[in-house]
């Protein structure tokens, strides 16, 4: 089954991907290349992250329960509005 993996960057750009499973190698083909050398990644507590953050030297904050990371950042969930453009039918 495909997961969705959804970022968005300070300024409300948001990317979508579909993985064909939440693996490291996954998260680091689609991340990687749109990651600043010195951006903070807010995830969840997913340890795909954990790799891609070590091997970038990313600085990795994890938000438990939803809850604010130090500073404001923060994950937020909500309901899909839209589906990425490459399973639209």
């Amino acid at each position: 089954m495909a997961s969705f993996l959804v970022a968005v960057d300070q300024v409300h750009n948001e990317m979508d991907f579909i993985l064909n499973a939440v693996t490291s190698e996954n998260i680091d083909r689609v991340l990687a290349p749109r990651l600043a050398s010195q951006c903070v990644l807010c995830t969840d507590a997913q340890s795909a992250y954990n790799p891609l953050c070590e091997q970038h030297h990313i600085l990795h904050k994890v938000s438990q329960n939803l809850q604010t990371v130090e500073g404001g950042l923060h994950i937020s969930y909500s309901k899909c509005k839209r589906l990425p453009q490459s399973i639209k039918k």
